[in-house]
């Protein structure tokens, strides 16, 4: 029964996990590293960041700390009364004391209790004000900085199944989208930004072959075709329109796999360096 019930939160905290890594097209594995650092060392740029902007008042430490100290010590001192009193005269010489350790485990409960009921008002009056807001909780900007991520997570799968195909194909890269779909058996979705609109070319192998290379559906040009691994790491590999997100910018794949989103002029010069000798394309010429 008990192996039951751990199969069971297993696999609940896994759908949990997947579901918004499906929804904004993320991949779970990077999520999940991703995690695992902020929470191992997210805390070191936060304390970078906040610490220089601390002013400390010794003054009010000091008196907290005295406070404190008093409090702990006339709580010590009214316990142990109060527990000879209750277990006894006190006067035999084997009576038990009240030992600090018991104080200062009480003291330390008292405080993690106060943490917790700050956290808690904390917690009900975000909710109750995020439930009662007028404010959209996304906006426009918000919907498109989502946006971004989930195409910069597009752009890593497809450099990802372009490192597969040279792994199968003596180093070499496909010569179009289309091929590396249909090879890796990436998904059509994967090829279109969430903020352009273009629309998928299909679940079928035979929708993607036959819709892939009509316009609006793909967001990304191609500047590999021809070569061969290894690729330079600042070398450009794939690249969306400018126009995908509003003008302001747009994410590039290059040789070692990362993503980065660039505005406008700097993707400019970074495109002119690939343009004279490959030209864009999203299938085969």
């Amino acid at each position: 029964m008990k192996g039951s019930r751990k199969t069971f939160l297993w696999i609940a905290g896994i759908l949990l996990l997947l579901t918004p890594c499906a929804c904004l097209g993320i991949n779970p594995a990077w999520l999940i590293l991703e995690m695992a650092a902020f929470l191992a060392f997210g805390w070191i740029g936060f304390l970078w960041r906040v610490v220089p902007q601390v002013q400390m008042r010794w003054d009010n430490a000091a008196s907290a700390a005295l406070c404190v100290m008093a409090l702990v010590i006339g709580s010590h001192l009214f316990l142990r009364w109060l527990y000879n009193q209750t277990s006894g005269d006190g006067t035999s010489p084997d009576a038990r004391r009240w030992p600090w350790r018991w104080t200062l485990s009480g003291a330390g409960l008292v405080l993690l209790m106060f943490s917790a009921g700050i956290g808690a008002i904390g917690v009900v009056h975000q909710t109750a004000w995020l439930a009662t807001s007028p404010v959209p909780l996304i906006d426009e900007q918000g919907r498109e900085t989502v946006n971004r991520i989930r195409c910069a997570s597009n752009l890593r799968q497809i450099g990802q199944a372009l490192q597969r195909y040279a792994d199968d194909n003596g180093g070499h890269y496909p010569g179009d989208f289309l091929t590396l779909s249909l090879n890796e058996d990436l998904p059509s979705m994967i090829f279109v930004c969430p903020s352009s609109n273009d629309e998928p070319a299909g679940v079928t192998t035979q929708e993607v072959t036959d819709n892939f290379n009509k316009p609006n559906h793909c967001s990304y040009s191609f500047f590999g075709q021809g070569l061969s691994t290894p690729v330079a790491s600042n070398r450009v590999i794939a690249a969306e329109n400018l126009e995908n997100h509003g003008g302001q910018g747009m994410n590039i794949l290059f040789g070692d796999g990362h993503v980065e989103f660039e505005n406008k002029d700097e993707a400019a010069k970074l495109l002119a360096t690939v343009a004279p000798t490959t030209q864009p394309t999203t299938h085969g010429q």
